[in-house]
């Protein structure tokens, strides 16, 4: 269980304990989340509006109960965490998103010659239109060689291969939308008029484009390196080589004050925090002993208290981290993670995939033995087991 005690108010104090507690994470994680810690800290240490601040510093607070209860026994925020280290969710995936659309750089002088005439053809184009709409007296806007917008940066040839090879595979428990595999084509899907009957104007069907492009990124799991998608693939089987990975470092046990304190809460021991009686004067008790709930014990790590009428039991939803647990945990983040590679000697084709356990049925023990007997290979009885 996580510590028990008023949580820290001090910037500093609160950093200290973030990086503490992430300490305690399983090791594969854990150099993510410090590294987010300290640049996140580091990026605001000079906040000078003192609302953003006193907002930043609480959603840190919030955090820190959030990687407790985590490491306490909490087997959903520990999946979310894990979905966020390995890209599923959060930063890092916005960071991997990123990547596979950003533009191979050209590989020989070849290809970047073809990129040069590329644009050349398309600085021309939009000359063209320029002196076109001059003349005509139309404004630019909505025709050809307009401003460049993000989808000019874009791959969309690695997107759309992502995308139609996650439509076909078998993903579950995905933390992104369902892809699916009828709807392929941006073009398809944009229609060649309005509601006059009048041609779509370039304007809106490169806006309906864009929105298309944005709807399909937001839904795609990208790919990561090969030696992560290797490491997730140790962890899901539970190879001994990777259970330093996994393997959670023991919590070292709370400091107790050696002083005798005299004035304390009813039903606890003279070692416990000093009572403040004078909040239950001025306060609901029920807002008091909120945190001594079994739903917010997790959170809040406050020790059951008998005198509590919220303390009843164990807290909800704490579980015993189990290497079959972080087996499964580990498979299920590996099936939906790929690997993208470009084919040799193939234009524009890419080698993707996806992390798949093999189904292996385990053998039968000596124990179970005796349920099988006078059975042959294709469970039929023996004819001397039927008279028997």
């Amino acid at each position: 269980m996580p510590l028990s005690f008023p949580g820290p108010q001090a910037p500093l104090h609160v950093y200290r304990h973030l990086l503490r507690e992430a300490s305690y994470l399983p090791p594969v994680c854990t150099a993510y989340v410090k590294d987010r810690i300290r640049t996140r800290f580091r990026r605001h240490r000079r906040e000078s509006d003192p609302a953003a601040a006193r907002l930043r510093l609480g959603k840190a607070r919030h955090d820190l109960r959030f990687l407790r209860a985590a490491n306490a026994g909490d087997m959903a925020r520990m999946r979310r965490l894990l979905l966020k280290c390995f890209g599923r969710t959060g930063p890092r995936r916005r960071e991997l998103v990123n990547r596979l659309v950003a533009p191979a750089p050209p590989a020989d002088s070849a290809e970047l010659a073809e990129m040069v005439a590329r644009m050349k053809d398309k600085a021309v184009e939009a000359s063209d239109s320029s002196d076109e709409a001059a003349e005509s007296g139309v404004p630019l806007k909505g025709r050809k060689g307009g401003k460049p917008d993000f989808l000019d940066k874009w791959d969309t040839s690695k997107v759309l291969a992502l995308a139609k090879s996650q439509s076909v595979a078998s993903i579950t428990n995905s933390p992104r939308p369902n892809i699916k595999s009828g709807r392929m084509d941006a073009d398809a899907d944009i229609p060649k008029s309005n509601i006059w009957g009048r041609p779509l104007p370039l304007k809106v069907h490169r806006t309906k484009e864009k929105k298309w492009w944005k709807a399909m990124i937001h839904r795609v799991l990208p790919p990561v390196e090969k030696g992560e998608w290797n490491l997730l693939g140790a962890l899901a089987r539970g190879e001994t080589s990777a259970k330093a990975s996994w393997e959670m470092p023991s919590r070292r046990p709370a400091a107790r004050s050696v002083t005798h304190k005299s004035d304390t809460r009813p039903g606890q021991d003279a070692e416990a925090a000093v009572w403040d009686w004078g909040i239950y004067v001025n306060e609901p008790v029920r807002s008091l002993e909120r945190k001594s709930s079994r739903k917010f014990k997790l959170l809040t790590g406050e020790e059951q208290a008998s005198s509590s009428p919220y303390a009843a039991g164990p807290p909800v939803g704490i579980h015993t981290f189990s290497p079959r647990f972080w087996r499964r945990m580990y498979a299920n983040i590996w099936q939906m993670t790929p690997i993208m590679e470009k084919r040799p000697g193939a234009d524009g084709k890419f080698q993707i995939t996806w992390g798949k356990l093999k189904a292996e049925l385990p053998y039968a023990t000596n124990g179970y033995g005796e349920f099988f007997e006078g059975v042959d290979s294709k469970g039929r009885v023996s004819r001397q087991q039927r008279v028997e």
